[in-house]
């Protein structure tokens, strides 16, 4: 799922359609290199990222759509 073009150009898509992983890379190389988190990490940083001032309401935003 790519983040919306109104986040300046820097997008990520997440897939979480992998056995045990989830994958992570820049929608703008989708050849180049992923970072794969398991489960319990993604879950971890999505709810540290969720609580952070800044990323918050990018978070909520997305989620609601």
């Amino acid at each position: 799922m790519p983040w919306p073009g109104w986040a300046g150009g820097d997008c990520v898509e997440v897939a979480d359609n992998l056995a045990g992983v989830i994958g992570v890379r820049d929608a703008k190389d989708p050849a180049g290199p992923a970072l794969a988190f398991d489960r319990a990490a993604w879950t971890r940083f999505v709810a540290m990222a969720k609580s952070s001032e800044k990323i918050a309401p990018i978070l909520q935003f997305r989620s609601s759509t």
